[in-house]
């Protein structure tokens, strides 16, 4: 188990999990400072309480993560995954697009 302080940025595939005293984030790496997915071996679930972040997460917006990470090894139907989950991290942050090309593809 690495617990190094990693960085990460994601796009919001779905948000499996809400109550009032967590939520649960999860989704698709992307490249840094782009729209574009960096890895289909993997993806990131984020463990937080709602009121430690910015904005409500929806589907499709892109956020930062920052903090410790576990990496576990999941199994669905015939593959296996690995999942990176960042508990109560350092900082998390919703990233607005910079181009009209991701605007583009976070509206779409």
């Amino acid at each position: 188990m690495n617990l190094a302080v990693h960085e990460e940025q994601m796009r919001v595939t779905s948000i499996p999990y809400k109550s009032p005293s967590m939520v649960i984030i999860s989704g698709v790496p992307l490249k840094k400072n782009s729209y574009k997915a960096n890895s289909s071996r993997y993806y990131i679930t984020i463990k937080i309480n709602p009121d430690s972040i910015p904005v409500h997460p929806v589907q499709g917006q892109h956020w930062l993560v920052k903090g410790k990470r576990v990496i576990e090894e999941m199994e669905s139907d015939d593959y296996v995954m690995q999942q990176h989950t960042y508990e109560s991290p350092q900082r998390v942050a919703c990233r607005l697009p910079e181009t009209g090309e991701q605007l583009i593809h976070l509206l779409a």
